[in-house]
């Protein structure tokens, strides 16, 4: 009889590797502040290989190429939400900055009605028309004054580029949700823009969409300068960059 507490035990510790070794069930830890997001997370990670499946059938030949293209581009569209009608840009400089071989022109326009856009335009010295780029921020909070978007259009206008620099919603001098003193009430732009897009999705819009038409509209402000070519447009930028300002 004394014996039999031993064996219990010893077949208790036998059992655990087997135990350790099950598969974890697929359900999530009720963590409130994670359990969302990694349920969203789980839906987007499970679209991942019938995305790479079709990606690849698409690039098998140049004709599948150009449809997943088209089909990207209208699904892309689509999760924009509708997009404004143009208006007056009403555009305006109130201020300016020379410099060596070019200026800064301090630059206001509305991208929809009393929708109001800060941006900053380089202009290169000399006469005729020159190609023209529209350099898009990441989300640095100076956004259009953030050193390495300076040097970027500095450079680019030294070497003849109009440059025209957006500062985008909840950036630079576009924060939104202020208190009475001007001063931000959330920690940073990209809280803004979460807070700003759920309100525009009750709207059946998007801040994305928002700020799209802000950069086309951007674009019909660099066509409208003499100083520009508008048969050599550019759109550069990191990360938005990678996304070609296209309006509908």
């Amino acid at each position: 009889m004394s014996f039999r507490p031993l064996a219990l035990l010893g077949g208790l510790l036998l059992a655990l590797p087997a135990a350790a070794q099950a598969p974890i069930p697929p359900v999530i830890d009720w963590k409130a502040p994670a359990t969302l997001p990694t349920y969203l997370l789980q839906q987007v990670h499970a679209q991942y290989t019938p995305r790479r499946a079709a990606l690849d059938n698409a690039l098998a030949s140049a004709a599948g190429t150009a449809a997943y293209r088209d089909s990207v581009r209208a699904r892309f569209r689509r999760v924009l939400g509708p997009l404004p009608t143009r208006s007056p840009l009403r555009a305006r400089v109130v201020g300016t900055v020379p410099q060596a071989g070019f200026r800064i022109e301090k630059v206001i326009y509305e991208s929809q009605p009393q929708h109001h856009v800060t941006a900053n335009l380089y202009v290169p010295e000399g006469r005729g028309r020159r190609p023209a780029a529209l350099l898009l921020c990441g989300h640095e909070q100076a956004s259009k004054a953030t050193p390495s978007y300076q040097l970027t259009a500095r450079l680019l206008a030294r070497n003849g580029f109009v440059v025209l620099v957006v500062d985008p919603v909840s950036q630079g001098e576009r924060m939104q949700l202020v208190d009475g003193g001007g001063q931000p009430l959330t920690r940073g732009g990209t809280t803004e823009h979460t807070l700003l897009n759920a309100q525009a999705t009750l709207l059946g819009r998007t801040l994305p969409g928002e700020e799209l038409w802000d950069n086309v509209r951007g674009l019909d402000y660099l066509f409208s300068r003499p100083e520009v070519d508008a048969a050599r447009p550019s759109c550069r930028g990191s990360p938005r960059g990678r996304h070609p300002p296209r309006g509908g």
